[in-house]
């Protein structure tokens, strides 16, 4: 672990400074450690920096308590993003009380394109169920990133349906990535972890699981997010908070209508009502208000003219057959191209090397 870190989880475990602080103070100094080697005339330039501040940070933190994180964080293959680094997700960077340092396992990108919040009741209808599972499946020639909580409900369905539509998906934790909350969840996060995706939080490993996480936690769901989709949720539901979290974010939010006479959609109904959530009946709906179908049509149109003028006839009509799907097992693009075994074999080839394509597991194919 390098001497950042190290600093960085100081700053974490000392008292008095919160993620508003934090930041001032990251960003004045640019690193973690030059914050505490700092004097406190220079600590004191930072606005919100007040005498009782600058005695906190001179005090210092308890080293032991972070060497245990760090022993932690190393055991448990957990990743370590400062506020100021590329890996840190750039949309959380815009929200003025993003924590300054976040942990995350897996192999997914922070920054992906079209990431988005599928959220809602921990006590969803079958009705409810079937929408999200209906929704992921729609977006996903849309290439989004889902993001929720992990929790029971609506969360876990996402996540769920995301996995076996071959989309990264993201959950976001209110306690330490060295334990799984709820522990149900287990095997859906091994599956997470196996296809690009991952878990994320604010908090070190070690940190035990409190009520009062959950509101902090679903602001990073807000902010890491180009949309926030509620499918169902009590007028007093933690989605509320998320959903009008994401307003005020700037950022795109919409909710599925219910029953009037429905508690489960009462929370849904109030935000179409006041106008914080577009209404949605089908993911169409989202494609559309986000613009993607267009631009989708646009990349699609550019990529092939830029392709064409540069492979073979027979190189353009296998990228066509494979582009039809997500993905396409060999034996299928040899039925439709008719190609013989070896020829298929080394079409495909030159593709792969063109970085035209992607091989997965299970002789399946899909455009890169």
């Amino acid at each position: 672990m390098n001497e950042e870190i190290f600093y960085l989880l100081g700053l974490y475990h000392t008292e008095g400074i919160g993620p508003l602080l934090g930041r001032k103070l990251l960003t004045h100094f640019g690193a973690a450690k030059a914050l505490f080697q700092a004097s406190a005339k220079e600590l004191k330039m930072v606005e919100g920096i007040d005498h009782s501040r600058i005695a906190f940070i001179k005090k210092g933190f308890d080293t032991k308590v972070v060497e245990k994180t760090l022993q932690l964080i190393e055991k448990h293959k957990i990743k370590v993003h400062s506020l100021l680094s590329d890996t840190y997700p750039y949309r959380l960077k815009e929200i003025s009380d993003a924590p300054c340092v976040l942990f995350s396992k897996g192999n997914a990108d922070l920054n992906r394109a079209r990431p988005v919040a599928i959220i809602g009741s921990r006590h969803n209808t079958a009705q409810g169920r079937q929408f999200t599972e209906e929704l992921v499946q729609t977006l996903k020639a849309h290439h989004v990133f889902i993001i929720s909580g992990l929790a029971y409900g609506i969360d876990i369905i996402a996540h769920r349906a995301a996995i076996a539509a071959g989309i990264p998906t993201l959950a976001v934790l209110a306690h330490g990535l060295d334990t799984i909350y709820p522990a149900a969840h287990l095997k859906t996060v091994d599956q997470m972890l196996q296809q690009d995706g991952g878990i994320i939080s604010e908090y070190p490993p070690g940190t035990v699981l409190k009520k009062q996480n959950f509101p902090a936690r679903n602001r990073i769901v807000a902010g890491m997010t180009d949309a926030t989709i509620v499918i169902e949720t009590d007028i007093k539901g933690g989605a509320m908070i998320t959903a009008k979290l994401a307003l005020n974010y700037n950022r795109e939010v919409f909710a599925l209508p219910g029953r009037y006479n429905d508690p489960r959609s009462g929370g849904c109904n109030y935000l179409i009502k006041t106008n914080i959530a577009q209404l949605i009946t089908q993911g169409a709906d989202i494609i559309s208000f986000m613009n993607w179908e267009e631009d989708l049509k646009q990349k699609t149109t550019s990529l092939q003219t830029k392709l064409f003028d540069t492979i073979s006839t027979a190189e353009q009509s296998l990228l066509g057959l494979i582009s039809d799907k997500e993905n396409i097992h060999i034996d299928e693009l040899q039925i439709k191209s008719g190609l013989s075994n070896s020829g298929l074999a080394n079409l495909l080839l030159q593709l792969e090397f063109m970085n035209l394509i992607i091989s997965l597991p299970g002789k399946r194919y899909k455009l890169a």
